[in-house]
């Protein structure tokens, strides 16, 4: 299931795994998770898998919403990862 989240008139789409990440990291905030946490909660993966889809899903959530805060420089931002 995708979500739309709008900034101000920007309607952005988040893939289902983008969601579940967003909603951790605004659940916490000022808390840090490391790449482990990230891949058990979120992936379900084991202890001791290593992958860089966190990566990969950081950096398309950081494209998204940097494209909102461009268009609208006063909404609220706050850098998480």
């Amino acid at each position: 299931m995708a979500l739309h989240l709008t900034v101000s008139d920007l309607n952005i789409h988040l893939t289902r795994k983008e969601r579940m990440l967003l909603r951790l990291l605004a659940d916490n905030p000022g808390r840090c998770f490391s790449r482990k946490q990230l891949l058990t909660s979120i992936w379900g993966y084991s202890e001791d898998a290593r992958s860089r889809t966190v990566d990969v899903h950081i950096r398309r959530l950081r494209k998204k919403l940097e494209a909102a805060v461009r268009r609208e420089p006063d909404a609220a931002y706050h850098q998480c990862v």
